[in-house]
């Protein structure tokens, strides 16, 4: 089965569709663009052995048992096996693999290495690592390095100077397209500045106050 939202009856599919013959498959769609969605396609996926998937879509039929080759309109990559799971998994099955063409050829070489041994266990590879708690884990600890990133190195603290205000908005000059929002900037920068050049001034008065 073709399991995804961007692939139609086109190019890719033809070869695909080529390559199923070739050996006898039966090939079916679903996906967006093919006017077949489903709501529910851990419902079907169970029914397939072999799924042309990427990314989320492709994570979803290993989990189910299926062997999955990556393959979608940008190209292919190949049928996913226990030496490359974990790599695969790592650019998360997605379009960074897919770097050959998806010829009938290719296709046929990727459908000749399923093995429902390794299925089993790539499946099962994939449960263990891209489950909900795995995920969670690994966003708390993405955000607790951040944090702790954050104050060990005290990134985005900028000291008050005319060079930081006027870099900064050059980076942001983008927000500057429109004249109001230019103008409520501008005279926020130069009550900044005034309030930089003036602040010496008073404080010298005080003291001059004090002294008298």
């Amino acid at each position: 089965m073709i399991f995804s939202n961007y692939v139609r009856k086109d190019r890719v599919f033809d070869s695909i569709n080529s390559a199923c013959f070739q050996l006898n498959i039966k090939l079916d769609i679903v996906g967006a663009n093919s006017g077949k969605s489903i709501m529910n396609p851990e419902n079907i996926l169970a029914d397939y052995d072999i799924v042309f998937a990427k990314a989320k879509a492709g994570i979803e039929a290993l989990s189910t048992g299926a062997s999955l080759i990556v393959c979608d309109f940008m190209g292919l990559a190949g049928m996913v096996l226990t030496e490359n799971v974990e790599r695969y998994r790592n650019y998360n099955f997605g379009m960074k693999l897919m770097t050959r063409s998806a010829t009938t050829d290719l296709i046929v070489d990727e459908l000749k290495k399923y093995n429902s041994k390794e299925t089993l266990l790539v499946s099962k590879y994939v449960r263990q690592n891209a489950n909900f708690t795995s995920i969670v884990t690994q966003l708390e600890e993405l955000y607790l390095n951040s944090i702790n990133e954050y104050k060990l190195i005290g990134r985005g603290k900028y000291g008050y100077s005319l060079h930081n205000h006027c870099k900064i908005i050059f980076m942001t000059r983008d927000l500057y397209l429109f004249p109001r929002i230019l103008r409520m900037k501008f005279f926020k920068v130069l009550i900044n500045i005034l309030k930089t050049i003036l602040h010496p001034i008073r404080k010298s008065k005080y003291n001059n106050t004090n002294n008298s």
